[in-house]
């Protein structure tokens, strides 16, 4: 009994046994990336593959050149044993060149696997050079000072390498070189200073190589050397002509001075902005930087008015030597604004010259010296077209040469009087700026009736007047007077 329950499990283990040899295997393999030349140096030297498998089996593995060509390495089989846990294979840089592999992986029983291989020369084929300023400046003061030239390089796989060269920097005929170096395949710095250089525009290259020793150089980046400078200065005044009389009018003067430099920040400046008579300085203003500034002057020497043509110059230098200057020429007046007075009457007619009737058979009419009643007389019938007017004259008075000329200083004003000889019914008049206007106006009074104040802003030449005349209504006038206000430099 005993021999026979021996050699019952032993036949049991050996159907086991034939069972497992008979199964296929499934495999899958992970990724085996890039490895990059040269060897023993720290960079992508070796690579891992993982293989699972969905049972248990050994493993053929070894590598070929992409395409069936040579083979280059070929492992010991490998076990996997518990299909839980995967099988590793590692791939050393060592035994390759640059190129395309195949891992082929083979079950004892079943379909093999691979896994893409890429090995890079490691050679900095592609050189990249950028600087984190591409302007930077000689004063000491200034800033940026200086630049940080980053430099990487690639092989044909796209991949970062190692590399040792230099960075070299030419502006303005002076050449500064300094070296870089990647251990790693990271970016390697390099610092370029302003004060190697001279001002101007140039040049910056970055010459590396890596084990091969060849060398390789990037595309040229622009850098430019700037002198902390005044390149322009420029001088505006708010006025050509100042009258020093303090009457509100162009009393004083404001100068701006703006300065076009090398950089745009503030830094100092040494300067002035001087007003001067006949060489003589009469007053004078620090420039301290490159800043705006805006001065005023109030037109006096020595506290007295001195009618004249002065010349104001600024001149500003900047902190590395470099000056501008800029000049105007101001005149200073002796005169002064006064208030005048202009009064001129007018015939009725001349001022009133249009006349539109409203009535149902536009019978209403205006005319000219009517009975003796008055130079000028319009006569309205029925309200027909509109509510409450039957008539509207209009006409307007011309403002003479003086007061519009005297409007750009400010003030000016007019004043209507109109003298009504007969008046029958409901009238009214007004005047304005503009036709038709009732800025100003009131009911017509027989005698001589004055309106409000009507101002006169610059360019207005001409006051527009109306008389609005009601259903059966008269009006006469023999004459309007108006009375101009205005200022008048003398």
């Amino acid at each position: 009994m005993a021999v026979a329950t021996a050699t019952a499990l032993t036949f049991g283990s050996l159907a086991t046994a034939a069972s497992a040899e008979d199964a296929t295997a499934t495999l899958t393999l992970g990724e085996a990336g890039v490895l990059t030349l040269p060897a023993g140096d720290g960079v992508r030297d070796e690579t891992t593959v993982t293989v699972m498998s969905d049972i248990a089996t050994t493993l053929t593995v070894y590598v070929d050149e992409t395409g069936a060509g040579p083979r280059v390495l070929t492992y010991a089989p490998i076990e996997i044993i518990d299909p839980a846990v995967p099988a590793t294979i590692t791939v050393p840089v060592d035994e390759f060149t640059p190129g395309h592999y195949e891992i082929f992986v083979a079950p004892t029983a079943g379909d093999p696997a691979i896994a893409l291989l890429t090995v890079g020369s490691g050679e900095p084929l592609d050189v990249a050079l950028s600087l984190t300023n591409a302007k930077i400046f000689t004063w000491s003061g200034a800033s940026p000072r200086s630049t940080v030239a980053n430099v990487s390089a690639t092989d044909e796989t796209g991949l970062t390498v190692p590399f040792t060269g230099t960075v070299t920097a030419t502006v303005g005929g002076r050449t500064f070189t300094r070296a870089v170096a990647s251990t790693t395949g990271a970016a390697a710095r390099g610092t370029i200073y302003a004060s190697k250089l001279a001002a101007g525009t140039g040049t910056v290259k970055a010459t590396v190589a890596g084990a091969g020793g060849t060398p390789y150089s990037s595309v040229a980046a622009t850098l430019k050397v700037v002198k902390t400078a005044i390149n322009g200065v420029a001088l505006s005044a708010s006025t050509g002509t100042v009258y020093p009389v303090k009457d509100g009018y162009k009393d004083k003067v404001t100068f701006t001075v703006t300065q076009k430099s090398s950089r745009n920040a503030t830094f100092p400046t040494t300067g002035s902005v001087k007003v001067l008579y006949k060489g003589k300085v009469v007053k004078s203003w620090p420039i301290t930087s490159n800043n705006k500034k805006t001065v005023t002057w109030y037109g006096k020497t020595g506290g007295a008015i001195v009618p004249g043509t002065y010349t104001v110059k600024v001149t500003v230098k900047g902190p590395e030597g470099t000056s501008k200057t800029a000049k105007k020429y101001i005149t200073v007046s002796g005169k002064k604004l006064v208030t005048k007075t202009l009064t001129k009457t007018y015939a009725a007619s001349d001022v009133m010259t249009h006349y539109e009737a409203f009535d149902y058979y536009y019978d209403g009419a205006c005319y000219k010296n009517y009975f003796e009643q008055g130079d000028f007389l319009c006569d309205a019938y029925d309200a027909y077209d509109l509510d409450y007017v039957a008539l509207v004259a209009t006409g307007k008075v011309t403002v003479p040469s003086a007061v519009v000329s005297g409007q750009k200083f400010g003030g000016a004003k007019v004043k209507l009087s109109a003298n009504w000889t007969y008046l029958y019914g409901d009238s009214a008049w007004s005047y304005g700026r503009e036709e038709y206007a009732t800025k100003v106006g009131d009911d017509t009074r027989l005698g001589k009736q004055t309106l409000g104040t009507l101002s006169l802003p610059r360019t207005t030449k001409n006051v527009h007047v109306t008389v609005w005349l009601g259903e059966y209504a008269t009006a006469s006038a023999n004459k309007f007077t108006a009375t101009f206000t205005y200022k008048k430099l003398v």
